[in-house]
C-alpha cells in the first residue's frame, strides 16, 4: 500500500473498469493512487458522480469501445479456434452455491470470470 494525504491506498497504477456496475468507477477514483490510469471498457448506464477525491491525483482516465470494428473479428477468431475464452474462466460454482460464488468474485483478488453451472 501507498499513502496519499494520510490515507492508505493500493499501489496499483492501472485499473480496468469492465463491469459498468453503479459505483464501481467512483470507488476506483476514490481509492486509486496518485497518477493512476483508469480505463473504462464498460458501458456506464448512469451518471458517474465524482467528488473532490479526483482533484490532486493527476489521473489519466480513458474510455474505450471497440464493438463496431472488433466484434465481428472476435467472432471470426472464436469460430476458427484462435481465441480460447475458457482461459478467462477462473472459477465455477454450482447454482446452489450462488451466494458463495458472488462472495468469492467480490472478495477474491484472483477471481476473473466466475461462472454458475446448472449441472
Amino acid at each position: 500500500h501507498g499513502e496519499l494525504w494520510g490515507t492508505k491506498l493500493p499501489l496499483t497504477e492501472m485499473y480496468f473498469e469492465t463491469t459498468g456496475a453503479p459505483g464501481v468507477f467512483e470507488d476506483i477514483v476514490r481509492s486509486c493512487h496518485l497518477r493512476s490510469r483508469i480505463i473504462s471498457v464498460a458501458i456506464q448506464k448512469g451518471a458517474i458522480q465524482l467528488d473532490g477525491s479526483l482533484l490532486g491525483k493527476e489521473l489519466t482516465i480513458m474510455g474505450s469501445l471497440g464493438y463496431p470494428t472488433e466484434f465481428p473479428q472476435v467472432i471470426d477468431y472464436l469460430s476458427q479456434g484462435a481465441l480460447q475464452p475458457s482461459t478467462m474462466i477462473t472459477d465455477r460454482f454450482p447454482i446452489e452455491d450462488f451466494l458463495a460464488a458472488f462472495e468469492h468474485a467480490r472478495k477474491s483478488d484472483k477471481a476473473g470470470k466466475v461462472l454458475l453451472t446448472f449441472d
